[in-house]
Parts: structure tokens; sequence; C-alpha cells
């Protein structure tokens, strides 16, 4: 079971998907140096799935910091905490080229110990490394999601060991439909039954009468067991230690190898339907997403608000914070609370002749004596090309990156103005 001192102790290799070029840049600009820290792209081409891409990042991290020792030795040597945070991030934008996991984002104002440079990655960390240290000694590898927080209470239940461990928390069908979601029998709350991929709120309850539900967290233990499963499904040849072709199959975690867990698996795959499973909800879990430039301003307000209380944050500032976030940045303009409510400025130059109104992200603009008069829902991004010039991305508060528009929304700017 969770909990042991061996676990407690046992050190972490930390792996992360990231875009390619922070991929390459992310040892010296995160100062997280290999072989403790390893970041890597996805292999350019055919997308692989969340479970080809967890096969990939496993295998490369693998070969790159102990390509003397055989897969099973590196396995078990520490724990594994792979983060996936590669992907195009289309409905975010501003944080596409570095990936959402370096994000950064403002202190909290009720809180201590925090740093005006810290990451997204910085604030998932701690739970994280609580979960891996906690589970017991057959989890090998925690497989998370750079595009959430998660926050719940520090004493954990104790984990089942098992060779697929989800962790989930209660929410109701109108959320949990957007998820994926654990279903386990009313007798065996710990079992997992089975696992769908963002059932609708009426087919939840349904199944609700006879099973308990829990919206899947994004965080699944592993055993060494399961991710061989997890690498044999992917094309790996355990006899020669490489993948079919020299690359992953394109397979998905939680869209083919998670419906084929559990008693009551939906899918039929001998292997997967053999391994063994569990399922367990976080105490008091809160999940804060981060998929979308609209979520990122409102999980972060949300955080700002968790505490109200004028004893501990002194005066006027208990009330509500403004979703209005400056960092890094020499801003203008005046500033209404009303008027230009939504509101993420980083890393720019926001000068006075600038009109404003409000969903409006502006990451990355130089110095300049622009006058701008900008529309509800036009953002920002720049980002600089070769000595003088710079690249500009104009783009839509809601846009999907999907369309025509989307395709075509960049345009090239000289050097802006001193």
């Amino acid at each position: 079971m969770g909990g042991s001192d061996a676990a407690d102790h046992q050190a972490i290799q930390y792996l992360l998907t990231l875009p390619p070029r922070m991929a390459e840049a992310f040892e010296v600009v995160a100062d997280r140096p290999r072989p403790r820290w390893l970041a890597q792209a996805d292999p350019v081409g055919q997308p692989l799935g969340s479970g080809g891409a967890t096969a990939h990042l496993l295998h490369e991290a693998w070969q790159v910091t102990a390509p003397h020792a055989s897969f099973s030795d590196w396995l078990r040597a520490d724990r594994k905490l792979v983060l996936h945070a590669g992907g195009q991030s289309r409905r975010l934008p501003a944080y596409a080229p570095t990936g959402k996991l370096l994000m950064p984002i403002p202190v909290f104002r009720w809180a201590r110990g925090q740093r005006l440079n810290q990451s997204l990655l910085d604030l998932q960390l701690p739970a994280y490394e609580r979960v891996l240290r906690h589970a017991g000694e057959q989890a090998r590898v925690l497989i998370t999601s750079g595009d959430v927080l998660l926050r719940f209470a520090r004493e954990l239940p104790l984990f089942p060991d098992a060779d697929v461990v989800g962790l989930g928390m209660w929410v109701t069908p109108e959320k949990a439909q957007d998820f994926g979601v654990f279903f386990s029998p009313r007798k065996q709350p710990n079992a997992l039954g089975f696992f769908l991929q963002k059932p609708s709120a009426e087919r939840i309850r349904e199944l609700a009468q006879e099973h308990l539900y829990l919206v899947d967290t994004g965080m699944w233990l592993l055993s060494e067991r399961a991710v061989n499963v997890l690498l044999r499904r992917c094309g790996w040849d355990a006899a020669t230690q490489a993948f079919a072709g020299g690359r992953p199959q394109t397979y998905e975690l939680y869209g083919q190898f998670g419906l084929a867990l559990g008693l009551e698996a939906s899918v039929p795959d001998a292997e997967v339907n053999a391994l063994s499973c569990a399922v367990v909800p976080l105490p008091g879990a809160e999940f804060y997403h981060f998929g979308t430039t609209a979520q990122m301003i409102e999980s972060v307000s949300e955080l700002q608000n968790l505490v109200l209380d004028e004893t501990k944050l002194g005066g006027a500032v208990g009330l509500r914070h403004p979703d209005q976030y400056l960092q890094n940045c020499r801003f203008q303009p005046p500033l209404r609370r009303q008027r230009n409510h939504t509101l993420w400025v980083e890393n720019s130059v926001v000068g006075p002749e600038w009109k404003l109104a409000n969903e409006h992200v502006f990451t990355g603009v130089p110095e300049n004596d622009w006058d701008l008069r900008l529309e509800p829902g036009v953002c920002l991004d720049v980002i600089p090309v070769g000595e003088a010039d710079f690249c500009v991305r104009v783009y839509g508060f809601r846009d999907t990156f999907s369309g025509a528009f989307g395709q075509e929304a960049t345009r090239w700017l000289g050097r802006p103005a001193a």
C-alpha cells in the first residue's frame, strides 16, 4: 500500500514533452539540468497520441540518460514523473512557443513562499511529487497533463497496489461530461469498473444508479508491467528494445488504453484487460484548467480569490481581485476595473496612447510609441525575428486557430519605434 518510507525517499526523474525549440533550450532556460530533468519534443510528422507520446518520451529519456542500462533497470532506478505539454496550444497561442507548463503565473496574494518569476510548472510540482512519493512501491511512472493545476488536502488516502491507479475527484455530471470519467461498482468503490471518455451528463446519471463516478484528474500511476503493456501497444519489441519502424505507433492513453481497463472494460484487449486497476478520490480536490486563453485568466482569478479573509489579507485587499494581470511589463494607460476587465499583459510595453477595451492578452510587445485603439477581444503576441524584425500575431480572445483566420493571422512588422 502507499506511504511507505522507501517510497517517500525515492528520487524522481522529471520528463517533459515541450514544443521543439523549447525542448532544446529547456535545460538552460529553466536551469533544470540533466539527467534529473529531461525535456523532449514529439517527433515531427504524424501525431503519436497521448499513449504514443508517453512511449516516445520514456524511450528517449532512457536512451539519453542511461544508454548502457537496460530499459527495465532504468525504469526501476527511480520514479518517473511525465508531464505532457508539447501540443500546438492553438487555444492558448500566447504560450504555444514555450508550452503551457512554462507560462508565468502571478504570485497569489494569500500565499507565502512563492516567487515573482514562478511558472505553472513550479506550482504543479509539489502536488505531483506528493502523489508519486505517496504511491506504493509498485508505481513507477506518474503521467500528468501540463495544462492543469490541482490542489487537494495534504493528507492522502492509502493508494492500493495496482498496475494502474487513476486519481479522480467528485464533481457534478455537468462538469464530468467534458472529461474522462472513472466508474466503480458501488460495492467496490476503489475498483475500476470501466472508463469512459466524455460521456454525456444524462449517461453519467444513468450509470450512477449502479456505479460511483469520479472525473479523471489526468494523473495516472503505472507499474512496470503497465508501462511495458503500453509500450507494446505502441509497437515496442522487448527483444530488440526498440520500436518497429523506429518510432512509436499512434496510440491514445485515454481513448484506447483507458477504455480497455477495468472489470467491465468497454473495449476488448486481453493484455490491457489483465492489468489490475484501482481508482482513488483525491480529498478536497480543486481543478484549475489552463487549456485556453479564457481559462488562463479565469483560473488565476479563482485562485487569487480563494481567500478573502481581511484578517489575513489586510484591509481593502480583502476585496475580490480584479481579473487584470500585469507581469514584468510597463503599462501606462488608465486602468478601469469595469471597462478593462479580463486583461493579461506579460513581458510587454503598453504605452499611454493605447486605447483598450476588454478581453485582451498582450505578450512580448517591445518598446513602442504606437497609437492603437483595440476592440474587445483583440490580442497581440510579438515574437522577435533576427536582430531587428518582429512577427506580430493578431488573434481573437476566443479563437481556436482552427480555420482560415487562425492559419493566416500573422503578419510582419519592421522594427518598432524606440
